[in-house]
């Protein structure tokens, strides 16, 4: 459940420091009955290598790691991710693999689509998804989701990035990086914490990632559909190393894109998609 404070909306709220105990004391009013390791860190080089580095995979462990800077933030296919100091949530999460060796791509549609809903619920309006990794309002990006998967074969395990850009217009550098966009921008009245926003954001990952097994395949296009900025968009791919041009008609229940051309619709996985462009 959502639980709203009532401080007046201010970038000052949007920066308030990052702190472990805050976190878990959210969490903890948010009736949370799992047992996180959340660490804080001042700066990273990406929070995904930190819990990677950790080494916990197969300890059951469900560690957490949230960072004020990332120097090395990155993306798909290595691409890089700008992670300025003290404006935004950079947040990484290991989870055991289990049953998502073979539904990678389901579960990374499920987790847009929750953070989508719960920027919703906070009172975002205009959220959309851009197929397969992004979140956007305007047109513009708002955030994105990096899913990992790390460690030896026996132990296995996924690590999932969020980057939210919660105050990113604060930032000196901002004016010079054009298609972005953060929450104090598109929602004048926001009133969470950086603190705040990840113990939801903490939360958010852990029910889809308990419940997926339980989920019905059909329901991830439906459920896609309703934020899908690439509906019927014709747009410029890179295939296998071939650039392309199709018309997105939505996924397909395994979270593969469905573009059609030529008159075929080719169901396509995100390991073979880059640079997709209107």
């Amino acid at each position: 459940m959502i639980v709203q404070n009532h401080k007046t909306a201010s970038p000052a709220i949007a920066l308030e420091p990052l702190q472990a105990d805050s976190i878990r004391d959210f969490l903890t009013n948010q009736g949370t009955s799992t047992q996180y390791r959340i660490d804080v860190l001042p700066t990273v080089t990406s929070t995904n290598d930190y819990l990677a580095e950790l080494g916990l995979a197969g300890t059951g462990c469900v560690a957490v790691c949230i960072a004020d800077q990332q120097t090395q933030g990155k993306g798909r296919f290595g691409h890089s991710w700008w992670s300025p100091a003290g404006v935004n949530l950079y947040l990484s999460m290991q989870w055991g693999l289990q049953q998502w060796r073979t539904r990678y791509e389901v579960l990374g549609l499920w987790l847009l689509i929750a953070i989508a809903q719960l920027l919703e619920q906070l009172g975002t309006t205009g959220v959309r998804l851009k197929w397969p990794n992004d979140i956007c309002v305007g047109g513009k990006k708002l955030g994105g989701i990096l899913i990992e998967r790390r460690g030896a074969v026996e132990q296995h395990s996924l690590i999932i990035g969020v980057g939210l850009n919660v105050a990113m217009s604060q930032a000196d550098e901002f004016q010079e990086t054009p298609g972005w966009v953060d929450l104090l921008s598109v929602h004048p009245d926001w009133r969470q914490c950086r603190n705040e926003l990840a113990a939801h954001v903490i939360e958010v990952l852990n029910c889809v990632l308990g419940t997926l097994d339980d989920s019905d395949p059909e329901d991830l296009c439906s459920a896609w559909d309703r934020y899908d900025s690439l509906s019927n968009q014709r747009v410029k791919f890179l295939y296998q190393d071939r650039h392309m041009y199709g018309e997105v008609k939505g996924i397909d229940a395994q979270g593969c894109i469905v573009m059609r051309v030529n008159g075929e619709d080719l169901h396509l996985h995100s390991a073979h998609v880059r640079e997709l462009r209107l």
